[in-house]
């Protein structure tokens, strides 16, 4: 049954100023912590990848949180950033395509966009309790 239509774009230099202005504050209001995780994954394997930060005196660690380390900056991190893009894009789709009676009660982070696979173009919703009517 469809209930509703809702599209949306997201530029990405958006997001990336919204995480590196208010980090992860912006991310546990907006995003479920299965999508958090995955980016943390992401930039950890974009930095990995642009090797050691470069001119660092100090040492480091994150092993206390999950917050990744800052990139070099060399390291170009847009990929992880257009991961949390597409799926904030999804979830202001389901938002405009749910009714508004509904809207009060759609947390962004309740709406977790899934996706089996990096290849699917269609990431299914799993929308539950009210948020399923």
């Amino acid at each position: 049954m469809i209930v509703g239509l809702g599209n949306d774009l997201v530029h990405v230099p958006r997001i990336m100023r919204l995480v590196r202005l208010y980090q992860d504050r912006f991310l546990a209001r907006a995003f479920h912590p299965s999508e958090i995780k995955a980016y943390h994954d992401k930039r950890r394997q974009l930095q990995a990848y642009c090797g050691p930060r470069a001119n660092t005196t100090t040492n480091t660690t994150t092993a206390d949180t999950d917050t990744p380390p800052p990139p070099s900056p060399s390291c170009d991190l847009t990929p992880a950033y257009q991961y949390l893009a597409g799926r904030w894009a999804v979830k202001e789709s389901v938002y405009k395509a749910c009714a508004v009676r509904h809207r009060e009660r759609m947390p962004f982070p309740s709406v977790p966009v899934r996706s089996n696979s990096e290849t699917e173009r269609q990431p299914p919703l799993h929308l539950q309790g009210e948020r399923r009517r």
